[in-house]
């Protein structure tokens, strides 16, 4: 009778301890938190894909006005080159 005793709060006594071992369901607070969290990052990832964009926009635009300025030193150039020889006479 002993032995069985023994062995019911033994039982008992590692039935418990393994129960507050396992897995336990996040709070609404936590979910909440983390799907705050979850939302600002997809925010911040659009954002970020945004200003790429914007970015990719302005090199593209960066580009297109060197080149024109490249052709109106060109232009420049032969103007000022032309106007050499009309004032020496030519």
């Amino acid at each position: 009778m002993k032995k069985g005793i023994i062995a019911a709060i033994m039982l008992s006594i590692i039935g418990l301890s393994l129960s507050g071992c396992g897995p336990k369901m996040a709070s609404q607070e936590t979910l909440a938190k983390l799907n705050q969290v979850c939302s600002a990052a997809d925010a911040a990832q659009q954002q970020i894909q945004q200003v790429q964009a914007q970015i990719d926009k302005l090199q593209q635009e960066k580009g297109d006005k060197q080149k024109q300025l490249q052709a109106l030193k060109a232009e420049r150039d032969s103007l000022r080159a032309w106007l050499d020889l009309l004032e020496k006479g030519y």
